[in-house]
């Protein structure tokens, strides 16, 4: 009869130190709810998720006034384009392939013509004709790189 109550003892003390447990504030769920000055609260249905990939090389931008590369590929490297700019005669076709191991998809934000190439798979590619002739800008929808092509 004795090893009953025991038994019973221990099992009420477990439980209740479970609920305690469970119904305490939790000091992470406090500091992460708690807006600093240098993080304002961002309610969940609005936060970015962050990247679960994070590039280990940032695209170095072309300086002003330098020459673009002359070819008609883009490889997509560490959420980059790679070259930057390339310039192409109207009526090739430019090839981008994404060297990397995840998705990317990118859209031409100013240029004569606009297009996105949807989602491009690893060691995929995504072929375009440029036919009309300018700038086109183009920004990748992940990271926010950005890329140039002058169609002459």
């Amino acid at each position: 009869m004795e090893t009953r109550y025991v038994v019973g003892i221990v099992v009420v003390l477990l439980v209740g130190a479970g609920l305690i447990y469970l119904l305490s504030p939790q000091p992470a769920a406090q500091a992460a709810a708690t807006p600093t000055p240098e993080s304002p609260a961002v309610p969940e249905a609005t936060a970015t998720p962050k990247p679960s990939f994070i590039p280990l090389v940032t695209p170095t931008p072309v300086p002003a006034g330098a020459t673009p590369v002359a070819t008609n590929q883009v490889a997509i490297i560490n959420g980059g384009f790679t070259p930057f700019e390339i310039s192409v005669k109207a009526g090739i076709t430019v090839a981008w392939e994404n060297d990397d191991g995840v998705l990317h998809d990118f859209s031409v934000t100013s240029g004569p013509e606009k297009f996105s190439s949807g989602l491009i798979s690893p060691r995929q590619k995504f072929s375009r004709q440029m036919n009309a002739v300018g700038t086109y800008e183009y920004v990748e929808s992940r990271y926010g790189t950005k890329g140039r092509i002058i169609v002459q």
